[in-house]
């Protein structure tokens, strides 16, 4: 898998979170991004797809038989039931995926925020080294440290 579909899969499954824990059920998603092939964008558009999809996975499989000497065929199929509260309800109503201009103010401040978390992260401490990066104690001390609601947060 690509570094691209990988990086989207972590942040769709993150934002399907984040709706979840605030209890949004219908949603428009609009993602901006830098230019990406086509290509790219429809593996997106699968995985945003396949995350919210309560369908079992089923591959194609080929393999040797090594009494027949033969190649054969065959499939894997794995299916999960999921108890009610484990449930995800959000309904994404619409995903859009957009190539961002230059002059896009949100793809500017999400660089800017990338890399000052990028900075703050690598001037940490010998402490704070190898710890989670996805918690509270780690952006301690960045300037947007209030701002950065990415944690699980109880809003009820």
């Amino acid at each position: 898998m690509l570094m691209h579909t990988e990086l989207f899969s972590g942040l769709y499954g993150n934002l399907v979170a984040f709706l979840e824990e605030r209890q949004r059920k219908e949603v428009e998603i609009e993602i901006r991004t830098d230019r990406v092939d086509s290509p790219i964008v429809e593996e997106f558009e699968a995985i945003a797809k396949d995350l919210l999809s309560n369908n079992p996975l089923e591959s194609k499989v080929k393999g040797f038989d090594t009494v027949t000497e033969k190649l054969v065929e065959g499939s894997i199929k794995v299916e999960a039931m999921y108890p009610p509260e484990m449930a995800v309800n959000v309904v994404v109503r619409s995903l859009a995926i957009n190539a961002s201009t230059a002059t896009d103010g949100l793809v500017l401040a999400a660089d800017v925020l990338a890399n000052s978390l990028n900075y703050h992260f690598k001037n940490r401490t010998a402490a704070a080294l190898y710890g989670p990066l996805n918690s509270p104690g780690a952006v301690v001390g960045h300037p947007l440290e209030k701002s950065l609601d990415a944690f699980s947060v109880d809003f009820h």
